[in-house]
């Protein structure tokens, strides 16, 4: 049970980092001369962040689901 949590936190804590740099990459994408590939390029990684956050939200919505199923 311990390690659970102490992996759950780890997570948390890689997916922090991970929006962290994201918006890092977009500020310092938007602080560039402004040329049409790179607004191409952040409104692609845009969308690969915000459906990869989908997808993470539903996990997360659906991770205790796992637990009872596993306690039948």
């Amino acid at each position: 049970m311990k390690f659970a949590y102490i992996q759950s936190i780890r997570n948390e804590i890689s997916i922090i980092l991970i929006i962290l740099l994201f918006f890092a990459l977009i500020f310092y994408v938007f602080s560039l001369p402004f040329d049409a590939y790179v607004l191409a390029i952040s409104i692609i990684l845009l969308l690969m962040c915000v459906r990869w956050w989908i997808k993470y939200l539903s996990f997360k919505k659906n991770e205790h689901l796992k637990d009872k199923v596993a306690y039948l």
